[in-house]
């Protein structure tokens, strides 16, 4: 019985590291815990979407939502960004601002920078606390989503039609820069080649200098030779990871593609943008990418794709740009979340009592519903799905097989390593919950099925270990709500 319980353990992926063969390359899960619904007060289940920030040397998060009808509303969060509470009232209120800016938040020098469309056009903010904010410029009627990046000690806003810099004194508007494309600027990657890398709605990708543009080849997709419908042209999203720049599209038929920028023309085709990912007609836009933080010495670039209709996946890319599923559906628009989109991502490291947490919160976009706020904390040891029923693994979905002497109850032991006090732990047999239990300290766990001595030779049944994950400490201490599958084993009685 103890060997059947260690090759239980190993096929679980509960067993030390030691005892495992070499690890898969992108072998990352990812689980995922929904904990902030951002509703509106003035009028219910309308808040669409909001951007995410934090002012360096307090706790906790800010969240600026804005409804469809227009108006704006500031949430503020605990320590660790699982608790969202509405302030009275809004630092945002005299300034009639309707939107947020999903691309346009970032630390600059100690101080935290927004924007917003804004009744008087585009503005940028800088938040002096959580629940403080000093408008500090605006540009000329320009009220869409600039990007913005820091660049040779300076900090860019760039939108439609030009960007304003501020240099720690002035702020300067400029409208006409050499080679500037037509398009609007989505997204911005700053740490490759020492320069500034925007992707534009018309399809361009360009460097930028501080004095002048670069278009890095010609549109992506006509090199690609791909006829071009109506915004398929888009490069919602660019991420500079592992020293290579990446692009990702949208393509409402066929499903989006993810590029990379080939500067040394490694496979002698003379392009100059190479396909690394065609996604399915499911998965129409790369929206969102960024680069994960590091865990037992490895990044990835997590990639959130969408469909409209079908909702929000996330992907994993490692540096060999292998890449897995770490949510498949999880936020879909046909289930009752009826999230769209990701609209904004935001990583930061928190320190409470002693302990460092590293965190990657997200929020959605959510037309008819309010937005929400997610968490997604990354691993190597479970597979995770965001759903009660069924489980999805971020690997290869393969069943292996165990054997149980006729007679025996079955015992699943997981490891110390594995075990947080508080962490609920539940053993699943063909899809039905038989076993639960807390764990009161972090000794390791052993998970029983009793039912199964009285099976005879040759039944088989499928299990799975999941596990609630405790979140915090003490008074802050909560469980995710989601349950976390480990991978499905099929067990035969002999």
């Amino acid at each position: 019985m103890l060997k059947l319980i260690y090759r239980l353990a190993l096929a679980l992926g509960l067993a030390g590291s030691s005892l495992l063969a070499a690890p898969v390359s992108a072998s990352v899960y990812g689980a995922l815990y929904e904990v902030g619904n951002l509703q509106s007060a003035s009028i219910p289940g309308n808040n669409s979407e909001s951007i995410i920030m934090y002012y360096p040397g307090e706790d906790g998060f800010v969240a600026v939502t804005t409804a469809q009808t227009g108006e704006s509303e500031w949430y503020t969060s605990d320590a660790y960004g699982t608790v969202w509470t509405l302030t009275e009232t809004s630092p945002l209120d005299a300034y009639d601002c309707r939107q947020p800016g999903r691309h346009g938040t970032l630390v600059f020098e100690e101080e935290v920078y927004f924007s917003m469309a804004c009744g008087d056009g585009g503005a940028i903010f800088k938040l002096t606390s959580q629940e403080s904010a000093e408008l500090v410029h605006q540009y000329a009627d320009q009220a869409g989503y600039p990007v913005v990046a820091e660049y040779d000690g300076k900090l860019y806003y760039f939108f439609d039609g030009g960007f304003s810099m501020w240099d720690g004194v002035t702020w300067t508007d400029t409208t006409t820069t050499t080679n500037q494309p037509a398009g609007v600027p989505l997204e911005i990657a700053t740490e490759f080649e020492d320069l500034m890398w925007l992707a534009f709605t018309t399809g361009e990708v360009a460097t930028f200098d501080g004095t002048s543009y670069t278009i890095i080849g010609e549109n992506y997709l006509e090199e690609e030779g791909v006829e071009l419908e109506p915004g398929d042209a888009n490069l919602p999203s660019i991420e500079s990871f592992n020293d290579t720049v990446y692009v990702g599209n949208q393509d409402f038929d066929d499903g989006a593609t993810l590029f990379k920028y080939d500067r040394d023309d490694a496979d002698g085709d003379e392009d100059l943008w190479e396909e690394v990912l065609d996604l399915d007609s499911d998965n129409t836009i790369i929206n969102k990418m960024v680069v994960s933080q590091s865990f037992d010495g490895n990044e990835y670039l997590i990639i959130f794709v969408t469909n409209a209709a079908e909702g929000v996946n996330i992907l994993a890319m490692d540096e060999d740009e292998n890449v897995v599923e770490l949510i498949d559906a999880g936020l879909g628009g046909t289930n009752p979340e009826n999230n769209t989109e990701v609209v904004d991502v935001l990583r930061r490291t928190v320190t409470v009592d002693g302990e460092s947490h590293r965190v990657m919160l997200f929020s959605s976009q959510n037309d008819n519903d309010e937005t929400k706020i997610f968490v997604l904390a990354l691993g190597d040891d479970f597979a995770y799905t965001p759903l009660d029923g069924h489980f999805v693994s971020a690997k290869k979905k393969q069943k292996s097989d165990v054997h149980l002497s006729e007679g025996s109850v079955l015992k699943v032991k997981v490891p110390k390593k594995k075990v947080n006090k508080g962490d609920v732990f539940t053993l699943w047999v063909d899809g039905e919950k038989v076993f639960t239990k807390t764990a009161k300290n972090g000794n390791s766990m052993t998970l029983r099925y009793k039912a199964a001595s009285k099976l005879d030779s040759g039944d088989t049944f499928t299990i799975q270990v999941g596990r609630k994950l405790s979140y915090g400490r003490g008074a802050n201490q909560m469980v995710s709500r989601n349950e976390v599958m480990g991978n499905e084993v099929t067990v035969t009685v002999e």
